[in-house]
């Protein structure tokens, strides 16, 4: 017969094994797991530069000069905000799309992998990977790479809560760190706050969770980054990096980032945020009004010189860099034919039609805080060509009716002649 404490030995050494064997389910299917991350297919060659490894397909990747520069810069991005990362980062590089989604199937067999995904950082320390494709492929290389080193970097130091902080966090520290932010990302967010149609961070959590899911809307997901990156940019300038780092701080033995919010700042993600919408709409108040300090007036005229009243004349904005790019401005002239509006600067094309008179299509560049004279004469559509075609129908109608009185006259002349030989 065993005696207890040897029982209790077999009881401790099967949970032992019995945890084991489930330990490295745990994360299976997401790029966070510590305990799957992605190796290099086995006939790539490994090319080691100052504090990378970076392994790629000599067969279809004949330079990565470019690839090796980007990936130190990347570095001295983050380390910039992180401190001197000590651990060397296996980068494996994916010739094409085809290739990235290769190297993670096995990985990623459950995870969806839209085409837009095009880099995924992996593990921490001395296991930190990140799946990137080529700078032929990714015109921000180098800001991409920043951004998925930044989570190495800061799953690093979270200790025990690596892989539990919020993703709003996780994504918005990345971004700012990285500078991975597009101007369009930045005018979308913006044009949302004139709207008033801004994320809680709750709603920003909750989108950023499903971001993987397929039946998630792909521009709510797109927002949701780009509007997590500037509420971090919006802190760091606030309060200051160390602020930041002070609450990954607290967060790392506890993981709760609003008591760690609370204890660094005085209020939660929830306060700071909606304090942050309230100074952004500020913004685009001040800037929208100053944008629209350009001014174009001129009067309206016809052929003969006299004044057009009650007419519209529009312009377009074609500053395809803004959120203005399409927007119609008009105004309506006064009875001497005049007009006056308000106008952002850049390109815009003109135009302006009236019954009778050729359409007005132009084109003019205003420059900043400029005042333009603009007149327009308008041109009358020629008479000929006004009356061409009720002419044309005329004359068709009569040759009609003239050939059938002729054929008509003819069959008649038969007939007489015919009734006279009987």
């Amino acid at each position: 017969m065993r005696s207890i404490p040897g029982r209790l030995c077999g009881i401790s050494m099967a949970l032992i094994i019995a945890l084991s064997a489930l330990f490295p389910m745990v994360g299976a299917g997401t790029p966070s797991s510590s305990q799957y991350v992605p190796m290099p297919p086995g006939d790539f060659i490994l090319y080691r530069s100052d504090h990378f490894d970076i392994y790629y397909d000599s067969s279809r990747i004949t330079d990565i000069s470019e690839s090796v520069v980007d990936a130190e810069i990347a570095y001295k991005t983050v380390t910039d905000f992180f401190g001197h990362y000590d651990y060397r980062i296996r980068v494996i590089l994916a010739a094409n799309h085809q290739q990235y989604v290769n190297i993670l199937y096995n990985y990623l067999s459950d995870y969806n992998l839209s085409e837009s995904n095009v880099a995924s950082g992996w593990g921490d320390g001395e296991r930190g990977t990140i799946v990137i494709e080529v700078p032929d492929q990714i015109p921000d290389f180098k800001d991409v790479l920043a951004h998925e080193l930044s989570h190495i970097a800061m799953r690093t130091q979270l200790i025990d809560n690596k892989y539990s902080v919020p993703q709003w966090f996780s994504e918005g520290l990345a971004i700012y760190v990285s500078g991975d932010l597009s101007s369009a990302a930045r005018a979308a967010v913006e044009e949302s706050c004139r709207n008033g149609k801004l994320m809680t961070v709750a709603q920003m959590e909750g989108i950023l969770q499903r971001s993987t899911d397929p039946a998630t809307n792909v521009n709510e997901v797109s927002m949701a980054y780009a509007q997590s990156g500037m509420l971090m940019e919006y802190i760091a300038t606030k309060y200051g990096n160390d602020s930041i780092k002070l609450i990954m701080q607290d967060f790392a033995p506890t993981g709760d980032l609003d008591k760690a919010f609370m204890r660094r700042l005085g209020y939660t993600p929830e306060d700071i945020n909606a304090d942050w919408m309230m100074s952004l709409k500020g913004q685009l108040s001040a800037r929208d009004s100053q944008a629209l300090s350009q001014q174009v007036c001129g009067y309206v005229l016809d052929a003969s010189g006299k004044p057009v009243a009650n007419e519209t004349i529009a312009f377009t904005s074609m500053r395809n860099d803004s959120s203005v790019f399409g927007k119609t401005y008009t105004a309506v002239t006064d009875g001497a034919g005049y007009y006056k509006l308000n106008l952002t600067y850049g390109p815009f094309s003109i135009h302006l039609d009236m019954p009778g008179y050729t359409d007005v299509n132009a084109n003019i560049t205003l420059q900043k805080s400029e005042a333009r004279s603009y007149n327009v004469t308008l041109a009358k559509i020629p008479v000929q060509n006004a009356m061409a075609s009720p002419v044309v129908a005329s004359d068709q109608t009569i040759y009609i009716v003239l050939g059938i009185l002729n054929a008509a006259a003819i069959i008649l002349i038969v007939f007489v002649f015919w009734r006279a030989r009987k």
